[in-house]
Order: C-alpha cells, then structure tokens, then sequence
C-alpha cells in the first residue's frame, strides 16, 4: 500500500512527540555520555513503546521517513541521528529487549510476502525500505551480539536471519533486509571500537556456522 508522504511524515512528527524529537536529541547531546537525561527517559517511557508498536512498526501503514526515524531514534547512525555512544547502546538493547529479530522479521515478511505483488512501489522505494528496515534489524543484532550476557538471544537472532534467507526468495525485500543488516554489521556501520568489533564480528561468524549459513549460501 502507497503512504502518502504527507501522512509518513505526520507518523514520524507523532513518533517524535512521544519519543523525543531529533532537535531535542541534538540540543540535548552533551548530558547523555552517562545513559541519563530527559531524552533517554522519554525514549525509553511506556509512551514511547505503545507509539513505537503501535505506529512506528505497522508495516501497513508505515513509510520510508517512519523506518529512518525508528532506526536514528534506536542507535543507528542515520544521516539525521547524533546520539552519544553510551546512549546508542543502551537504546539499542532497549528496542531488543522489546523486540526479538524472529518477531521483527516475521512481521516484514507478512507484510512483504513472496506471493505478494508491489506493483505500486517504485525500485526506489523498495531500495529504502530495505534500507531502514535493514538499520532497524542491525540495531537489533548488534544489542544481541555486543552484549556477553545474551548469548543465547544472539544465537536465536541470528538463526532467525538464516531461516528468513532459506523461506523467502533472493530478490524479495526481506531477503534484502537481511542481508543489509548483516553487511552492516561487518561493514563498520555503526561506531565501534576495534576490539568491539573483532568480537562482534567473531560472534557474528560463530552463530552463522552454527545457523548452517553456508548450507544457505
């Protein structure tokens, strides 16, 4: 279904009411290095997750300008979000522990399902859906993957990744979203450290292996 663009970005301006606003965010940056503040209080709010599923994610009604904004506001560095590190995180493992990635795909691939014809979006729109809904997934996966307390919730993220590549097929949009956010994730995206990295990226490898990735491939 087309959105208007008129009514995506009345979405992100009522996103941004309940979240806090991309202005706030970068007014605000200075008071954030320690995870505290305003903004990480609103982000984090019972407000902020009704907006967040109850408009941000229905794909039904959703648009590119919602996407990039739930990805900017959540801890991927879109060209509009300039979150501190410390709080990208920790916003970051928010979203994850309100949404698994199984879920989350699950819902691009109802919504985009394989026996679906788009014939009203354009290559450009369905680049930046898989653009934004990609960031979305690589913000998921990283929260899981950085993290040494949640092993098993990076095994299950990842192998829901390989089921999504093994059920839909290659030129689909969920195929691209995966395959976004796992690039992502190894591509220097997203501002890591180099130790943060190698060992995001060694878990990363280790869960594909054992997801059976290459049997995939």
């Amino acid at each position: 279904v087309h959105v208007p663009d008129d009514f995506g970005l009345a979405l992100v301006g009522v996103l941004s009411a309940c979240c806090g606003s991309i202005k706030e965010e970068q007014l605000s940056i200075p008071f954030f290095e320690d995870c505290r503040g305003a903004l990480h209080v609103r982000r984090t709010s019972d407000l902020a997750e009704m907006a967040l599923h109850g408009i941000g994610l229905d794909l039904s009604v959703n648009s590119v300008y919602v996407m990039r904004a739930i990805a900017s506001f959540y801890g991927f560095p879109c060209d509009q979000g300039v979150l501190s590190d410390a709080l990208r995180r920790h916003l970051g493992r928010f979203i994850r522990m309100k949404l698994t990635v199984e879920t989350f795909l699950g819902m691009i691939k109802l919504h985009h399902s394989i026996d679906r014809k788009e014939v009203d979006a354009s290559e450009s729109s369905n680049n930046k859906t898989i653009q934004y809904l990609g960031a979305i997934l690589t913000v998921l996966l990283e929260a899981s993957l950085s993290d040494p307390k949640s092993i098993n919730a990076a095994e299950k993220d990842v192998s829901a990744c390989v089921q999504l590549l093994v059920e839909c097929r290659l030129a689909s949009i969920p195929v691209g979203v995966v395959l976004h956010g796992l690039s992502a994730l190894i591509s220097r995206r997203i501002p890591l450290s180099v130790d943060e990295q190698v060992l995001l990226e060694q878990r990363l490898a280790r869960n594909l292996v054992h997801a059976n990735y290459h049997d995939c491939v």
